[in-house]
């Protein structure tokens, strides 16, 4: 379970609850309603990358009502560590495949066009960091470009 304070929402997310359930248990039904939800989320898609790093993502900089979170430094920092670790830099991929299912990577789609300039760029930068800390400044620093209290795709 992740205890987080900021995006607390993302625990309650069915596909992203299903990833972490199958992580522990390898049951079959998490597996495949975290991979229809992924395959549903694949027609919103506005980057090439990894689509289950951008769905994440994706719902933490979309979540209505997020408090300014350059104010919450602390509070983001345990948040990004936590999302990071246990979502982020784990290898779906090679778990799923161990485990007999089709991996993630699999699900190739046309991305869509975002109708925000450089919203995508950003959003691909913060799916290639390669570590909490880097996340965390790249989430800030688009947060603060696109004024994340507004915007919504």
């Amino acid at each position: 379970m992740l205890n987080l304070y900021i995006f607390s929402f993302l625990a309650e997310d069915e596909i992203i609850q299903s990833l972490l359930n199958f992580k522990e248990s390898h049951n079959e039904d998490d597996y495949f309603t975290a991979a229809r939800g992924i395959i549903n989320f694949s027609k919103e898609r506005i980057t090439d990358s990894n689509i289950l790093k951008e769905y994440v993502l994706r719902r933490m900089l979309e979540q209505p009502s997020l408090p300014d979170i350059t104010k919450l430094r602390n509070f983001l920092r345990h948040d990004i560590k936590l999302i990071y670790n246990d979502i982020l830099a784990y290898d779906w991929n090679s778990l799923f495949v161990r485990c007999g299912f089709l991996p993630f990577s699999d699900i190739a789609t046309e991305k869509k066009i975002c109708d925000i300039p450089g919203f995508a760029l950003s959003l691909e930068a913060m799916i290639q960091c390669e570590s909490n800390e880097a996340l965390g400044g790249a989430l800030l620093a688009h947060y603060e470009s696109f004024d994340m209290t507004k915007t919504q795709l």
